[in-house]
C-alpha cells in the first residue's frame, strides 16, 4: 500500500515543504508578472509614437510627435515624444527653433528646419465671411414678407 507524503516524511517536515514550494510557486508569479509588466507600453501614447534615437538628427529619425501645444505668457511649450519642450530646448540633436499653435520647428545642424504639424492632415485656412443678415434671428424672407 503506498502512504502519502505526509506519512512517508513525517508532519514537520511536510509543512516546511509546502512552505517552500508555496514560496517557490509565488516567487515563479512574481517574476513573470515583473517580465510582462516591462513590456507594457505608455497607454497615453499615440500608437504611432516614434523613438527617438540619441545621437541622431531628427531629420533621420523617424519622426517628432507633437502631442500638445500650450501657448501661455511665459511663452509657448509643447509636448513632443512625451516630453515638455520649449524654444531653444534639445530633441535629439535637433533643437526647437519656433513653437506656435498649429507647429513646432526643430532644426538639426547641417540640415533644414522642419516642421512638425500638431494635426498633421488638417490644413488650417481663415473662413469665408459670413453672409450679412439683417438684425435679429428671422431670416430676410420672413421680414420682407410683412411688407
Amino acid at each position: 500500500m503506498a502512504k502519502n507524503l505526509r506519512q512517508l516524511i513525517g508532519a514537520r517536515q511536510f509543512r516546511q515543504l509546502s512552505g517552500a514550494v508555496i514560496a517557490a510557486v509565488c516567487a515563479a508569479m512574481i517574476s513573470v508578472h515583473i517580465a510582462r509588466a516591462q513590456t507594457l507600453v505608455d497607454p497615453t501614447l499615440p500608437p504611432d509614437m516614434p523613438a527617438m534615437t540619441p545621437g541622431v538628427p531628427v531629420a533621420r529619425s523617424l519622426m517628432a510627435n507633437v502631442q500638445t501645444i500650450k501657448i501661455s505668457p511665459n511663452g509657448p511649450v509643447a509636448l513632443v515624444n512625451g516630453r515638455l519642450v520649449r524654444v531653444g530646448d534639445s530633441i535629439g540633436e535637433a533643437r526647437v527653433e519656433r513653437i506656435t499653435e498649429t507647429e513646432v520647428v526643430l532644426h538639426a545642424a547641417g540640415s533644414a528646419p522642419e516642421i512638425f504639424k500638431l494635426h498633421p492632415r488638417v490644413d488650417k485656412r481663415p473662413l469665408a465671411a459670413p453672409a450679412t443678415r439683417p438684425i435679429g434671428n428671422a431670416p430676410p424672407e420672413m421680414l420682407s414678407a410683412g411688407k
